[in-house]
């Protein structure tokens, strides 16, 4: 299996400058999302046939919308 990465989320608000997530694909129209505070990995979810969805998420994480994949 290859995982490739294909996108990379940076928190920029003062209250949440720490999070950073990343979505890479692990297999055909599979996703994994990492999500990080302060450099450590802390979760990771897995996205099936969505690169979108994927991506929502990551974001949604740096952003403080949600929490590690709560919507």
């Amino acid at each position: 299996m290859t995982t490739k990465l294909l996108h990379e989320y940076f928190g920029t608000d003062d209250r949440y400058a720490s999070r950073q997530s990343s979505v890479s694909l692990i297999d055909d129209y599979t996703y994994e999302v990492l999500f990080a505070d302060k450099g450590k990995v802390i979760g990771s979810m897995e996205v099936m046939g969505s690169e979108d969805t994927a991506e929502k998420i990551a974001e949604d994480w740096v952003l403080g919308v949600t929490d590690r994949g709560d919507n």
